[in-house]
């Protein structure tokens, strides 16, 4: 939709990011890491001269919010580090498609 190529960086397991990788059209994904792993993709993209905005919800999430030029907290229910890293917070009661699913 924006013409840039998204990424799935997730520590859920591999069988778990390729079923939303699938679902989503994302084609690339890195699963299984840890929370340094993250931060070192997001690293690695920003040094490809990609921008990355990245979206989590968990303490896990934290650093490589926190690294990414746009780090978006997923939910007001996330972890308070979640949402005290991230530049914004993305909530179903802000989202008017949200609050229709």
């Amino acid at each position: 939709m924006t013409g840039r190529t998204p990424a799935l960086l997730t520590d859920d397991n591999s069988g778990a990011a390729a079923a939303v990788a699938a679902e989503t059209g994302i084609g690339q994904v890195a699963a299984g890491l840890l929370p340094g792993d993250k931060v070192t993709h997001v690293r690695g993209l920003q040094a490809r001269g990609r921008c990355v905005l990245l979206a989590g919800d968990g303490v896990d999430d934290a650093p490589a919010t926190a690294a990414a030029q746009l780090g978006v907290a997923m939910g007001r229910n996330g972890s308070d580090l979640a949402l005290q890293t991230a530049d914004a917070c993305w909530s179903a009661t802000s989202c008017p498609a949200c609050r229709q699913c």
